[in-house]
């Protein structure tokens, strides 16, 4: 029930959030607010594991959602003393909410998380729980699909997607939520699992990743306000680029330092944002003022489902493939393998200075078992960054299927006309 509260509610403020951005700026200034406003979007998931590490470390795991308490009512109040509704939407009225689609919306949105996040420890479609999840997902979402297209006001105007820079920008969106959470999620695992280091450590590694952020929306920022430079171009080698940070992830070994985790850690940041801000701004760009709220709503949608199949795919398939690492390696070790023995020796004989040989002749035989499971899981990780790395190249003709939005004259140069 709270993980379905969480994720109603907690969803809706980012397309609030954008809505507001949206209205108050002019479509010339609207390149630069979203890169503010990116900046804060993407902080949040980037440097959320420093954080939760260091609570985590120094109290308790409770306090990650303790802390959200005075953040929260210190928001309520700041909404209160400085937002208010534009002069369009005050004009409206109240309009009537549609409470089946709301109800519709929260069952095929519940069923569907509660399933990704408990797929892989019910070993997914093998449960009954997870089979009639999916099922309660697919017919939630077929008949909030039905429902909302045939009333005059629903709470999610899906015919918005018609337009086509909206549609790619949601589906682009989508994936990026993939991409940007399911990593997020998967670094940290693979700096404690394999690398042995405490919740604090591997927050500290991944936090740089707010730098490169931080940069890259200041630097699409200013290539989307100057217009020397298609934003679509710009996109497509920010997808380039956060491939290129996939692939030297896909080079790691057990043995890194944490120094060398910082450059493709920064550079997918950068990527990252540098992707967000200008998509975002094509996204809306050919979209109704009156409809940039369902707009939001939608693309905030997509990106939350994104990231939250992102996560689930990615830790199945880390699971997953080091068991199949795993069945093809242990076939090396056989007494046949002259490497094998010469290792199970050299182990063994290591170990017999401090304990007796039989003790140390078992031992040899467990440090080697882990070692493999180390190097299947290795594997695995590996095998997922380098399947990104593809998938975030096949993005980029997806770039170019948006339509370049049609600059309107600003009003010094309709006065100097």
């Amino acid at each position: 029930l709270f993980r379905l509260l969480q994720g109603v509610f907690g969803a809706a403020l980012v397309p609030l959030s954008q809505t507001v951005m949206l209205d108050i700026y002019p479509p010339a200034q609207r390149g630069s607010a979203m890169a503010i406003w990116g900046m804060g979007v993407m902080l949040g998931p980037i440097m959320g594991p420093t954080l939760g590490g260091w609570l985590t470390d120094n109290y308790s795991w409770r306090w990650v959602f303790y802390i959200n308490l005075p953040i929260g009512v210190l928001a309520i109040i700041l909404c209160f003393l400085f937002l208010e509704d534009p002069p369009y939407l005050k004009e409206s009225g109240v309009a009537k909410i549609d409470f089946i689609g709301f109800g519709l919306l929260a069952v095929w949105i519940g069923c569907l998380q509660v399933m990704l996040d408990k797929g892989q420890d019910a070993d997914w479609f093998s449960s009954s729980f997870i089979r009639t999840l999916a099922i309660c997902a697919t017919l939630g979402f077929i008949a909030f699909l039905i429902w909302e297209l045939r009333i005059p006001n629903p709470i999610v105007k899906i015919r918005v997607l018609l337009d086509r820079n909206l549609a790619i920008g949601s589906m682009l969106l989508f994936l990026i939520g993939a991409i940007l959470y399911g990593t997020t999620a998967v670094l940290p695992l693979f700096l404690q699992n394999l690398l042995s280091y405490p919740s604090l450590q591997a927050g500290l590694v991944m936090s740089p990743r707010g730098f490169g952020a931080i940069a890259g929306s200041i630097v699409s920022g200013r290539i989307l306000a100057s217009r020397k430079l298609d934003g679509r171009i710009w996109i497509a080698l920010a997808f380039i680029l956060l491939g290129f940070s996939m692939y030297i992830l896909g080079d790691f070994t057990t043995q890194i330092a944490p120094g060398d985790v910082v450059l493709p850690i920064v550079m997918s940041g950068f990527a990252v944002t540098c992707i967000f801000v200008p998509m975002t701004t094509y996204s809306m760009a050919t979209v109704p003022r009156q409809s940039i709220g369902d707009a939001t709503g939608i693309t905030s949608l997509l990106r939350n489902l994104g990231g939250s199949v992102g996560i689930s795919l990615i830790t199945a398939f880390v699971a997953r493939g080091a068991q199949a690492h795993q069945a093809l390696m242990v076939g090396h070790l056989s007494p046949e393998n002259p490497a094998y023995v010469q290792q199970l020796h050299d182990i063994q004989a290591g170990l017999t200075s401090s304990i007796n040989s039989a003790d140390a002749h078992s031992q040899a035989y467990g440090v080697l078992y882990e070692t493999l499971l180390r190097q299947a899981s290795l594997w695995s990780y590996v095998d997922q960054f380098r399947w990104l790395f593809l998938f975030c190249l096949c993005c980029v003709p997806l770039v170019f299927l948006f339509k370049k939005p049609v600059r309107r004259p600003g009003p010094a140069e309709v006065a100097s006309h």
